[in-house]
């Protein structure tokens, strides 16, 4: 198993650590407004769900008409990177959304978050069901065999992601009853 473990860590680094990371406040070239939405998360625990509804609100439940959702809700962490090229707004994070208001997602901590006013929304899941969804999600997505859970959420464990899931619910818990902030946790 920590063979396995130790294989997954440079891809898991190359395609969800951010080289930008620790550069608190950074507003990732975005101009925010009052109005824009940024919905954080940490991985696995509700963005694409919770940035969908957000999309279909904003839009009067209109049909879907994108392929990936990065095109209408941009990734604020990923903008301008290779991870996002060919989407919408990865070389222009101002442009026009699809429907008002402005809706982004992030898996950017509380302390971690741009500098700018703009409505929030917290969404957390249980660890333990953050883990197993990734055990599912992740060996897929890289087109790699599946991994057991035993052996996915071992090498959660030692990289630090729930350690960091923890940090992000702790960092958001005290600013929770914040009049621009909504707190949502998830029970699967």
């Amino acid at each position: 198993m920590t063979n396995t473990i130790r294989s997954l860590l440079p891809l898991f680094e190359s395609r969800y650590r951010d080289p930008r990371n620790g550069n608190n406040g950074n507003t990732f070239g975005i101009q925010f407004n009052d109005s824009d939405i940024i919905v954080f998360t940490p991985p696995k625990s509700g963005t694409t769900w919770v940035t969908h509804m957000c999309h279909q609100i904003r839009t009067r439940g209109a049909d879907v008409d994108f392929d990936d959702q990065d095109d209408v809700i941009p990734w604020i962490e990923r903008l301008g990177t290779g991870y996002l090229e060919g989407s919408y707004f990865n070389d222009k994070p101002n442009a026009d959304h699809v429907a008002l208001p402005r809706v982004f997602k992030s898996h950017l901590t509380w302390d971690e978050r741009p500098v700018g006013q703009y409505k929030q929304i917290w969404v957390f899941r249980n660890c333990v069901d953050m883990m197993i969804s990734v055990a599912h999600f992740l060996p897929s997505h890289w087109g790699m065999e599946p991994l057991t859970e035993e052996e996915m959420c071992a090498f959660l464990l030692d990289n630090g992601d729930v350690e960091e899931a923890l940090r992000s619910l702790a960092s958001a818990w005290e600013h929770r009853n914040y009049a621009d902030t909504l707190d949502c946790s998830t029970k699967t």
